[in-house]
This record gives structure tokens, C-alpha cells and sequence, in this order.
């Protein structure tokens, strides 16, 4: 009875260290989070509609949804306004575009630059 309990246990585990496993035979490493980078300065200009904002020379685009938070509470894309001092946290998509994860508006005289 123990010799055919420890056979089952044997074959789920064998069963299971092949289930993670790419089509290379190497560990799945499963969906990864891009690697973002931040900018501080000043908006140059906001497009609304387009769900843009340049900074600094540079486009990102904003997807739905961005946390933007000033003063502690989220206060949503569009309440940014040109010349608000930012810092700016953001990647690079799979096609290159400058993809936003989460502004932070300065306020109170906490702007480093």
C-alpha cells in the first residue's frame, strides 16, 4: 500500500516538473513587467483626446486608467495641465512607444528641479 502510494506520488511529481516548462524544455518564466524608467520636469504639452503628454522633448502616451497623484489623491489625466512640474515613471512597448505607468505632480514647492 506505502510502495504504491510513494508510485503516485513519484509519477504527479514527474508529471508536474514537465508542466512549467517552455517548448525549448527550459522553465517558463511566465509574462515579465517591463523595465520602466522615470523623468522629471515640466509638461510641455498634453493631448487629451490622443492620450499623450510631452515632456522634455519626448511623446508617452497615456493608457486609460493612469494613476496621476498630487498632494496624495489621484486626481486623473485630465486635470494635468501645461507646465505642471512631474515626475514621470513609464516603458518602452513591445513596438518602442513611450508608454506611461504613473505620473506623480509636484505641488507646495517639492519640485527638485
Amino acid at each position: 500500500m506505502r510502495t504504491n502510494f510513494l508510485l503516485i506520488i513519484i509519477i504527479a511529481l514527474a508529471a508536474l516538473s514537465g508542466y512549467a516548462q517552455d517548448e525549448q524544455g527550459l522553465p517558463a518564466s511566465g509574462p515579465q513587467e517591463p523595465q520602466t524608467e522615470s523623468m522629471t520636469g515640466r509638461v510641455d504639452s498634453i493631448d487629451w483626446v490622443g492620450g499623450t503628454i510631452s515632456m522634455n522633448g519626448m511623446t508617452f502616451s497615456v493608457p486609460d486608467g493612469v494613476k496621476v497623484v498630487k498632494g496624495g489623491s489621484d486626481i486623473g489625466f485630465a486635470n494635468l495641465s501645461v507646465k505642471d512640474p512631474v515626475s514621470i515613471t513609464y516603458y518602452r512597448d513591445p513596438s518602442g512607444a513611450l508608454k506611461v505607468k504613473n505620473i506623480f505632480v509636484y505641488y507646495g514647492g517639492d519640485f527638485p528641479v
